[in-house]
Order: structure tokens, then C-alpha cells, then sequence
């Protein structure tokens, strides 16, 4: 079996390759690093690290967008059995369906390692709902402070 895990920096990612390699002792254990990332941490354990076609960090919309092509591409040329992500973010649950991977879990930072719950359309919905609920909640914010009149010392604005 080939098991994929996406990196990330931190200790939770460390946590994670250790919780793999005791899981799942006999199996491939691929990470996909971008280019650069520091590898002693995991130098002599049972892993085979592939090198991204990116440096881990931000683009343009269009650089990125190549860029995620190939590192799909890459991962997907690795036909995996299972793809662990890291977070259940809109970003790794998209990376991780499209993988073509026959599983996708999540191994989070509270030590739960579960089938990924949503679909890349339930997470960007939910992405959607809350940068609309946070964009109202700052024009409240903002309108209130601004369109306030202040009251005397120690009274609130109501």
C-alpha cells in the first residue's frame, strides 16, 4: 500500500509521521515536500520524501494555479491507496480528492485520524458562508465605530 501525506511545518506534522510509520509499518510512506524543506528531522526513518515542483511559498493566481497543476500531477504519478491531510481545510480537502487517491483521512492536531467528512463542493460552500459572515460581522464593527456618536465618560454607545 502507498500512503501520501501532504507537509506542513510544525511539530504536528512530525506527529504525524511517526503516527503513520507505527500504523502502518510495512507500507510506502511518501511525503510531498516542496522544494528546500529541511528533511533531518525525519533523515532516518522509513519514508521516501518526493520534492515538490514549488518552494512552499504564495503566487499569482496564475503561476499558482500552474503550480498546483504539477503538484497534482506529481502526486497523482505516485497512484496512492491513501492521502493524509493535515487539516480539514478547503485547500488539503481539494488536494486530497483530487489526488486520485482511494482514501483520503485527516490526521488532526487532536490525534484523530478519520475519513475526511466533506467534499470539495460541502467545503467551499462552507468556505463562502464564513467569509460572508465574517465581512458582515466586520461592517457591523466598522459601523458601529464609525457611526456611533459618543456619549458622556462611562456610558456605551447603544
Amino acid at each position: 500500500m502507498k500512503i501520501g501525506l501532504f507537509y506542513s511545518y510544525g511539530p504536528h506534522f512530525l506527529k504525524t509521521i511517526h503516527f503513520l510509520i507505527e500504523k502502518y509499518p510495512n507500507e510506502d510512506i511518501i511525503l510531498f515536500l516542496p522544494q528546500n524543506f529541511p528533511t533531518y528531522y525525519f533523515e532516518n526513518l522509513s519514508i521516501i520524501p518526493i520534492f515538490l515542483p514549488w518552494d512552499g511559498k504564495h503566487l499569482p493566481l496564475l503561476k499558482g494555479a500552474k503550480t498546483f497543476y504539477n503538484i497534482i500531477k506529481t502526486i497523482r504519478s505516485h497512484h496512492l491507496d491513501l492521502f493524509v491531510i493535515l487539516f480539514e481545510s478547503p485547500r488539503q480537502i481539494t488536494l486530497g480528492k483530487l489526488s486520485r487517491a482511494k482514501n483520503t483521512f485527516i490526521f488532526s492536531i487532536h490525534k484523530e485520524y478519520k475519513p475526511v467528512s466533506e467534499g470539495i463542493l460541502k467545503s467551499l460552500t462552507k468556505v463562502f458562508i464564513n467569509r460572508l459572515k465574517g465581512f458582515f460581522l466586520y461592517l457591523y464593527i466598522f459601523l458601529h465605530v464609525y457611526l456611533c456618536k459618543p456619549l458622556k465618560k462611562d456610558s456605551h454607545c447603544q
